[in-house]
């Protein structure tokens, strides 16, 4: 249902999981690639009249994503263009299609599928043919392949990074494996929902459905085991690597003058690294509570379960992690502040409290216990945990103190609280 028509709710998050470790979550959202594959086989079968009929129908059941969008009127004026005796540009076809998409949406100018699908597409108009060549030696089939998988990232990548703050280290080789046994899934999957009133060819084809995807399950399983973790990237990381992929653009244009921004990259991280402002994360590890801590050059995570430290996917060095943790502790900050640490049954809150003007040195000391603060509070900032999903081990929500305010990000900022 995932792979063929979009619908992912059948779809485990662990397996989810896998699919972003892998880089091929594309496969569970109805794309141009599916949409190339059902219209190749009905062109063959039925021709290219039917087939741009029945493409256009298959759009709309699987909900029209920009994607899908873009590939059929790629492929529409593609055949077309012949019989107007036109020649076809694929650059000029593509900005056609973000031209007429944005017409009627405007507003997927901000959705991260729309720059990805056109971003691909753009990589493969502008790197494919120059990546073939310098892959002359390997066999067509498998120079194609890669040749398609490198230059569908060239552009995609760096903005996923940014976008997504994540990076697959082998998402090449992955859909190298793995995509041409999703696309038998794509033509068995429809050619079964075509067939159902057929009882015995509509079980043949789900026999071989159900071997494809045994054999799929099974690959993936082994390349989760060996390919490394998903990389986890803070804003300011994600930042650096664009920038950095314009240094090297404008480098290789002849701009020299790009060879210095490098430099000032490594100021940017070193200050990343550095927390001039307490920071209050909320990140859940299998169904474990974690209260992530930061400021200046100390990291702290206080969990009410067990953790290792890779279950963490953020950028940053914990110093040290308080497990099985219970009770009231208070974290001493600043001489302003003071975090609180509560645990309510299986629920971890973090209270930003205000204190009076106090002598404390600034600076992130070990947990200790509430019955021995005695400093008066003149103000108490509950810190809420949204109960929203995200991928185990990444961060809910992030809290930023900034003098007697608490600023609030989840995807963007949010709000400010007194």
């Amino acid at each position: 249902m995932g792979v063929c028509f979009g619908d992912s709710g059948y779809i485990e998050k662990v397996q989810k999981e896998d699919f972003k470790k892998l880089g091929i979550s594309h496969v569970i959202s109805v794309s141009g690639l599916h949409m190339s594959i059902v219209y190749k086989v009905l062109e063959t079968v039925i021709g290219y009249k039917i087939a741009l009929l029945f493409s256009f129908g298959y759009m709309i059941f699987t909900g029209g994503q920009s994607s899908t969008i873009r590939a059929f009127i790629m492929i529409f004026i593609l055949k077309i263009a012949s019989k107007v005796y036109k020649k076809y540009d694929s650059l000029s076809s593509v900005s056609l299609a973000a031209i007429i998409i944005l017409v009627f949406r405007p507003f997927y100018i901000l959705d991260i599928g729309f720059m990805l699908s056109f971003l691909c597409v753009l990589g493969i108009i502008v790197f494919n043919k120059k990546i073939r060549k310098a892959l002359y030696k390997l066999p067509s089939t498998l120079n194609e392949s890669f040749s398609l998988s490198i230059s569908s990232q060239i552009f995609s990548t760096p903005y996923a990074v940014v976008a997504l703050k994540t990076f697959c280290l082998g998402s090449v080789l992955s859909n190298l494996v793995l995509l041409p046994f999703y696309t038998v899934v794509v033509i068995l999957g429809n050619m079964g929902l075509v067939c159902s009133a057929f009882y015995r060819l509509f079980n043949l084809i789900n026999y071989g459905l159900f071997t494809v995807l045994m054999i799929i399950e099974f690959i993936q399983k082994v390349l989760v085991a060996l390919l490394p973790e998903m990389l986890y990237f803070s804003y300011i990381e994600s930042l650096v690597v664009f920038g950095l992929y314009l240094c090297y653009l404008g480098i290789k244009k002849g701009y020299m003058q790009f060879k210095y921004v490098p430099i000032c990259i490594i100021f940017v991280l070193v200050f990343q690294s550095y927390k001039v402002f307490p920071e209050v994360s909320y990140i859940s590890v299998n169904k474990n509570n974690v209260v992530l801590i930061q400021y200046k050059r100390t990291a702290i995570a206080v969990t009410t379960g067990n953790i290792k430290g890779n279950d963490l996917k953020v950028p940053v060095k914990i110093d040290r992690v308080f497990e099985n943790y219970t009770g009231k502790s208070a974290i001493s900050l600043s001489k302003r502040y003071t975090i609180k640490l509560i645990r309510n049954r299986d629920k971890l809150e973090a209270q930003v409290c205000f204190t009076q003007e106090t002598n404390k040195k600034q600076n992130v000391e070990l947990l200790k216990s509430a019955r021995d603060e005695i400093t008066p509070f003149k103000d108490i900032v509950k810190l809420k945990n949204d109960e929203t999903y995200v991928p185990s081990g990444t961060i809910i929500n992030k809290y930023i103190i900034i003098g007697n305010k608490v600023l609030k990000f989840s995807q963007g900022l949010e709000e400010i609280i007194d």
